[in-house]
């Protein structure tokens, strides 16, 4: 049994699935065949189920002892390794089922990585490793955009959702419930495949079927526990003026929770816009209004229409103080807030070339209707 024991501990570590194991398989079950004095063409079922294991079990239960062992390691830096394998994974599959329990792995397919692998192989067997978080949702009623797709969608919606970095319908729109501009006829992401026309479709029935009207958000409450790290989060600084910040770590404490973050560097939008090149001109003119003073221009709004019919809405946006910054990736350093201070919120990005230097830009993708009532 040597032979095996070699194989194994050679292949445990590899991405190779059973398949990519049957030569190997085939010549050492021959080889075990022939040490133990049987026919050639004994059945492999039968001598696999009293004096052989397959390479691919035995590969399958070795992969399996050693996730469970590196996970479960105290303040290591392989088993954050680990964790953050599977962190990426779980948003990979874009579902809100832990990744090693997704029965669908094997459908949205393989990213590169060993833990992927693992999670195919145990999606096509009877299987799994238990435990482990989603994708949880933002805020109460939401879900992610995977769990509601077709069998025949989950891997268009799974792949145009890990590009886009968005995962749950709360994502998908904004503060009053209204599909995001860049799913729209004219957004970014209608000529990228068919992943924008597949989620407004299935957005839609969710509302549908769930008996809801566009304005959901606005007596949801965002969820405290799903403000995690790499979050983008905004904070009402002292003068009611919005500050981005990324989440680095969030603090455990059940009496007052806290978040360590670390902020983007603001500039007011006015200055960028009239320095910005034509494409960022173009890109900022989907958020907040067209031209550089977002208040004397919000009646050319390409949904004028709509806030001549609604004044109340239209006051609404011309003071709305989300729309007069924008924010560079720079980041400050750490700074502890706490955690009810924070609203999870929406945001979009865009490389900008200002006198021949490169500056990635991020706008709040939402109006500020929603927000303060973190639970």
């Amino acid at each position: 049994m040597v032979p095996l024991a070699q194989a194994v501990y050679k292949l445990k570590c590899t991405s190779l699935t059973a398949k990519d194991m049957e030569p190997v398989d085939m010549k050492l079950r021959a080889a075990v065949k022939t040490k133990s004095g049987l026919c050639s063409k004994f059945a492999n079922l039968a001598f696999e189920g009293t004096l052989y294991e397959g390479v691919a079990n035995a590969v399958l239960a070795e992969r399996i002892m050693m996730t469970l062992r590196l996970i479960h390691l105290k303040k290591d830096p392989v088993s954050d390794l680990m964790r953050g394998s599977l962190w990426r994974y779980q948003r990979w599959l874009g579902t809100s089922i832990p990744a090693l329990e997704y029965e669908h792995a094997h459908v949205i397919g393989w990213d590169g990585t060993w833990i992927a692998a693992l999670g195919i192989w145990l999606s096509e067997t009877s299987l799994s490793i238990t435990g482990g978080e989603g994708i949880k949702p933002l805020c109460e009623g939401d879900v992610c955009l995977v769990d509601l797709a077709a069998l025949h969608e989950k891997q268009v919606v799974s792949r145009g959702c890990w590009d886009r970095g968005i995962w749950r319908v709360s994502e998908l729109t904004d503060a009053a419930g209204r599909i995001r501009s860049e799913c729209l006829e004219a957004g970014a992401w209608t000529h990228e495949g068919e992943w924008a026309e597949t989620v407004v479709q299935l957005y839609d029935e969710w509302l549908f079927e769930n008996n809801l009207e566009y304005d959901w958000k606005h007596d949801a409450a965002w969820h405290r526990d799903s403000i995690t790290e790499h979050e983008v989060v905004a904070v009402m600084d002292n003068s009611g003026e919005p500050q981005l910040g990324v989440v680095q770590q969030h603090h455990d404490d059940n009496e007052r929770p806290r978040l360590t973050v670390r902020w983007l560097h603001r500039y007011e939008r006015n200055a960028t816009y009239e320095a910005a090149d034509a494409p960022t001109k173009c890109w900022l003119d989907t958020f907040g209004g067209r031209g550089s003073d977002d208040v004397a221009q919000q009646g050319r709004r390409a949904s004028h229409r709509i806030m001549d019919r609604n004044p109340g809405e239209q006051r609404r946006r011309r003071t709305n103080p989300w729309a007069q910054w924008v924010w560079t990736s720079d980041l400050s350093d750490h700074v502890v807030v706490d955690a009810e201070d924070a609203i999870p919120v929406r945001t979009s990005k865009h490389l900008s070339t200002t006198n021949g230097q490169q500056t990635e830009i991020t706008v709040i993708a939402e109006s500020s209707e929603w927000g303060g009532r973190v639970r």
